[in-house]
């Protein structure tokens, strides 16, 4: 997943905030540290910079993102739970924020918090139908909860959405969980389907 699930770069949205005559240079260093550094510390530092120095209290929407793309490079540490408490702040700043939402699930899923994870799924999807990652990653929970007919139904929604790129990355993960030998080809038929059914009749691998 990118980084930062915005529309526009968090550096750009600052640029064009009413605010930005007045940012200091340390806050466009720490925005650019939490949009583009490499390292997930560096970007924690970067958006530590962003939001402790009150600059953009005003604008919402901005620090949502500044807070989602801290959470990511907290989940990237194994710090799930910080990053979960950095999601909630983000979406309590924005709540149709479907990129949050589908992110946090993603750290409960972690926490193996699959039911928890499964709500915040549902809702990144509400607010972002078109959203195919979600489908899949939903699928993979409704999977580890035994739910496998709800689990094919995503997957399957997935490769729709996603297309052929989608097929692809349904055949590499059953490839790699040993249940995919064919190409790698997006072409989602018979011996795709045979393999997401096997994989699915022994518990997601279980």
């Amino acid at each position: 997943m990118r980084k930062s699930a915005a529309v526009f770069s968090l550096l750009a949205a600052m640029w064009l905030a009413p605010a930005q005559a007045q940012l200091s240079q340390d806050v466009l260093a720490g925005a650019m540290e939490c949009e583009r550094a490499p390292h997930p510390t560096t970007r924690i530092d970067g958006c530590t910079v962003v939001i402790d120095s009150g600059q953009f209290d005003g604008h919402p929407d901005l620090l949502s993102k500044v807070y989602n793309n801290r959470a990511i490079a907290f989940r990237e540490l194994g710090r799930f739970d910080r990053a979960i408490t950095d999601y909630d702040a983000a979406i309590q700043l924005d709540p149709d924020y479907a990129a949050a939402y589908h992110n946090r699930a993603l750290a409960y899923g972690r926490l193996n918090q699959y039911e928890r994870a499964l709500v915040d799924f549902s809702r990144a999807l509400q607010l972002d139908p078109g959203r195919a990652g979600a489908y899949k990653d939903r699928g993979l929970a409704h999977c580890r909860l035994g739910n496998a007919d709800a689990a094919s139904a995503d997957w399957v929604r997935f490769t729709e959405i996603g297309g052929q790129s989608a097929g692809a990355a349904l055949q590499q993960f059953l490839a790699q969980e040993g249940y995919h030998s064919g190409p790698i080809d997006g072409i989602v038929g018979p011996a795709t389907r045979q393999a997401l059914r096997a994989y699915l009749a022994t518990g997601c691998g279980a």
